[in-house]
C-alpha cells in the first residue's frame, strides 16, 4: 500500500495491492521493450544540434532552495543534459531556455506574482492539468523578470547573459 494516500476513491486505489502489483507487472513488462543500441557520444556527434527536452520548472529544482520544501525529487534544469553529455566526452557550448511569458504549480508553496486565476483573454484550454485531490488546482503567476530566470540557471554552475537587443536569455556551458 501506499502510506499518506487521501481517504478517497483514488487513495482506495493506491493502496489496493493487486492494482500496484498489476502497476508493477506492466513496468516492468513496458521496460522489456526498451532497447539502447551503440554509442551515445556516435549519436550526439552524429547531429548539428541535440535538443533536450525537461520535466517540471526550474523552481521546482530538488537543489532550488528558494522553493523548499516544496520542490520534485528530480534535478529540473540543464544538469542531467549536462552529465549525459560530460559522459560522453561532449560538453554543452550553449542552450537557449524556452520559457512561456506565465508561469504554473500545482500544489502548495511560493508562488511570486501569482495572479487569482488565468487572464481569460489568453484563451487557453489546459486538459492535462486538471484540479485533483493531492495538487488542487493550477496556480497562475506573471513570469516579469528576465534576471530572476538567470538565478535558477546560475544555481546550476551555467553562466547567463541577456542580449538586450533581442531579449534572449543566452546560457553557456562550463
Amino acid at each position: 500500500g501506499l502510506d499518506g494516500a487521501p481517504e478517497n476513491e483514488y487513495g482506495e486505489m493506491l493502496r489496493d495491492g493487486v492494482v500496484l502489483e498489476r502497476y508493477a507487472e506492466e513496468i516492468f513488462h513496458n521496460l522489456r521493450r526498451i532497447r539502447i543500441d551503440g554509442d551515445p557520444a556516435a549519436l550526439f556527434r552524429s547531429y548539428d544540434q541535440v535538443l533536450f527536452e525537461n520535466g517540471q520548472g526550474l523552481r521546482l529544482d530538488a537543489e532550488f532552495r528558494e522553493s523548499l520544501p516544496h520542490v520534485t525529487a528530480s534535478r529540473t534544469g540543464l544538469v542531467n543534459a549536462v552529465r549525459l553529455l560530460d559522459d560522453c566526452g561532449l560538453r554543452l557550448d550553449e542552450a537557449v531556455d524556452v520559457t512561456r511569458t506565465y508561469l504554473t504549480k500545482h500544489g502548495a508553496g511560493p508562488l511570486k506574482n501569482e495572479c487569482p486565476e488565468f487572464p481569460a483573454e489568453r484563451n487557453i484550454v489546459d486538459r492535462t492539468n486538471v484540479p485533483n485531490p493531492w495538487q488542487g488546482a493550477l496556480r497562475y503567476a506573471k513570469w516579469e523578470d528576465p534576471e530572476d530566470l538567470s538565478l535558477h540557471i546560475e544555481c546550476e554552475g551555467l553562466t547567463a547573459e541577456t542580449d538586450e537587443k533581442t531579449h534572449t536569455l543566452i546560457i553557456r556551458g562550463g
